[in-house]
This record gives structure tokens, C-alpha cells and sequence, in this order.
């Protein structure tokens, strides 16, 4: 018995040790490369937010108000923006001056879905892409280098927020019941009421 324990007790600790030795040999193989995507142009801040298995990557650019880049409170501006192979492409806009993506939602296919103002004033005053212009908002998918609107319940706004493989599309859209509870972002008027819904089947 007193040989066995002399002897354990001799090669736990070389158990031990060559464990130590492996695990710390694994974790110093272990390689990370930090690229910066950029900004479209003179934008002060851009989040990478999420990226397909072919390493495609969905960006948000903007400008922040000064000195607030790292606690975003307000966005002054807003574009989508997509990289690929190290170009960083704007996805535009369905006819307003800011686009904006909730999570960052991209497909293997290249698809992107978010929200983006278009050129015409929101009749009940709401502001519902956020960025304080009162303008309709609106949810697209964007994809062959085209960003196309998607469309509501009859309503004003929403938002696309995820895309799957099939190019299922899921959001946020006004209905036209009008909500005088609910005031999103709103300047003034009552709000229309909104729903979740599955907004296109771009599978085909």
C-alpha cells in the first residue's frame, strides 16, 4: 500500500505538469486578427453587427454627437452599409437620408433586412426610424445590390428585424388601427398600432 501511494504520489504531480504544459501550448496557438472596416465617409463611429458563413459583414455607420461614440444615446445620421472582401458598400436608402438596422440581420444568400426612411412625412407625426426627421419608415430587404421595401398592414411604418437562409423575413409593422396609447418617437397626433408579422418569402 505504502509502495502504491509513493508511487502516485510521483506521477500525479508529472500528470500534472505535462496538462499544464498542453493546455498552455493549445491556448498559445490560438491566433485572432482585428481588421478595420472603416466608415462611410465622414461618419465618426460604424458597428460591425453580424456576419455570414462566406464572411460577408453588416455595418452600421453614423455620427454621433461629439464625444458620445461610445455611449450612443442619439444617432444625428444613420447608413447600412455591407463589406465585402474588405469593400465597404452603402446600401442606400428608400428615398429618405438614414437607413438603420435593429440586431444586424444578413443571410448566406447576401440578403439584409432593416429600416429606412423614404422621402415623404409621416401624416401622424411619428418618428419611428429614430432619428428625429418625422419621416415614414420603412422595412426592406436589401440584396443584388438593391434595397427594396417591404410592406406593412396598411399602415405607415416598420421594421424588418431578422432573415433566414430561406430568405424569410421577420418584423415590426403599423396596422391601420390608429393607438392613441402608443406615441413611438412621435411629435404629435396619435400613433398607429403595431404588430409583429412575418413580412416577405423572398425564397424565390
Amino acid at each position: 500500500m505504502s509502495t502504491l501511494r509513493q508511487s502516485r504520489n510521483f506521477w500525479l504531480p508529472w500528470v500534472t505538469t505535462i496538462f499544464l504544459a498542453w493546455a498552455s501550448d493549445a491556448g498559445a496557438q490560438t491566433n485572432y486578427k482585428v481588421t478595420d472596416l472603416g466608415t462611410l465617409g465622414n461618419d465618426n463611429m460604424s458597428c460591425a453587427l453580424t456576419l455570414n458563413n462566406r464572411g460577408w459583414t453588416a455595418i452600421q455607420d453614423g455620427n454621433a454627437p461629439p464625444g458620445q461614440q461610445d455611449q450612443i444615446r442619439k444617432l444625428l445620421n444613420g447608413r447600412d452599409a455591407i463589406v465585402i472582401d474588405g469593400v465597404q458598400v452603402d446600401l442606400g436608402t428608400l428615398g429618405g437620408e438614414n437607413s438603420f438596422m435593429n440586431w444586424g440581420e444578413i443571410n448566406d444568400r447576401g440578403q439584409i433586412v432593416g429600416y429606412s426612411e423614404t422621402d415623404a412625412l409621416d401624416p401622424n407625426g411619428e418618428d419611428v426610424c429614430g432619428f428625429g426627421t418625422g419621416h415614414i419608415c420603412l422595412p426592406f430587404v436589401w440584396q443584388d445590390f438593391r434595397m427594396n421595401a417591404l410592406p406593412t398592414l396598411g399602415g405607415n411604418n416598420g421594421q424588418a428585424s431578422a432573415i433566414n437562409d430561406r430568405g424569410q423575413i421577420a418584423g415590426t409593422v403599423e396596422t391601420t388601427v390608429t393607438d392613441p396609447r402608443r406615441h413611438p418617437r412621435r411629435r404629435a397626433g396619435p400613433a398607429q398600432a403595431s404588430q409583429s408579422a412575418r413580412l416577405s418569402d423572398q425564397s424565390h
